[in-house]
């Protein structure tokens, strides 16, 4: 069975070559990004060549498929520091955001009131901020962090 693995400092990621290759042909007519279908093309292209193992590196469009596989149950993940293969139902998944920071929304409201106050803005004022997903093993090391929004 050939394997498509994912490699950072922290983890290696390794999922089967036909739930990557369906669950991004799934993203391609979802999202219809052309990145996604350069990988696809990419990782059938080595397939075809008989790679056993394909390694995919330096593409952060992977790293979005990453979130959908293990959220799906889909692969195995080694943490580095544990030493260890874990099932991606033992994959602690946390989202992040900047208003998780212990911001007091009535300083958020304050932040508004003065910009419109000061700079007599009328209508809505967006604060912006980004915020993502990060996977942590059972021991609470961190595997891998992906930006999925931002404003």
């Amino acid at each position: 069975m050939v394997k498509v693995k994912y490699e950072n400092e922290d983890t290696v990621m390794e999922f089967d070559y036909l739930d990557v290759t369906s669950k991004l042909s799934k993203r391609i007519d979802e999202y219809h990004v052309d990145a996604d279908a350069i990988l696809l093309e990419k990782i059938n292209e080595q397939s075809e060549n008989g790679t056993k193992d394909i390694e995919i590196e330096g593409d952060s469009r992977f790293c979005y498929l990453i979130c959908d596989l293990i959220d799906d149950k889909k692969g195995e993940v080694f943490c580095k520091v544990c030493d260890r293969t874990y099932k991606p139902d033992q994959i602690v998944k946390e989202s992040t955001s900047p208003f998780d920071s212990g911001v007091p929304k009535n300083t958020l409201k304050g932040l508004k009131k003065f910009f419109k106050k000061e700079y007599g803005i009328k209508g809505n004022i967006h604060i912006s901020g980004s915020g993502g997903n990060t996977y942590l093993c059972p021991n609470r090391h961190e595997l891998l962090y992906v930006r999925t929004w931002i404003s």
